[in-house]
């Protein structure tokens, strides 16, 4: 496999669950910066999965671009 395929690969794999890659199109088609609430509100979950799910210390959470192609 290219190290292209393997990016691709591991992309889809990050996004595989249906909570990440909600809380991932959230982020990604919000401009600016989204807090955990904000987050956790769009994707009708509880703050602590939230937090999770956005990764530890990150009190806010910024896309730093759109979901690989197929995946948005």
């Amino acid at each position: 496999m290219s190290s292209g395929e393997d990016a691709a690969l591991e992309a889809m794999t990050v996004l595989g669950g249906p909570v990440r890659r909600g809380l991932y199109r959230h982020v990604a088609n919000t401009p600016g910066e989204v807090g955990r609430d904000a987050a956790a509100e769009a994707a009708g979950i509880s703050r602590s999965p939230t937090a999770f799910h956005l990764g530890p210390g990150a009190f806010t959470f910024q896309a730093p671009h759109p979901p690989p192609a197929g995946l948005g």
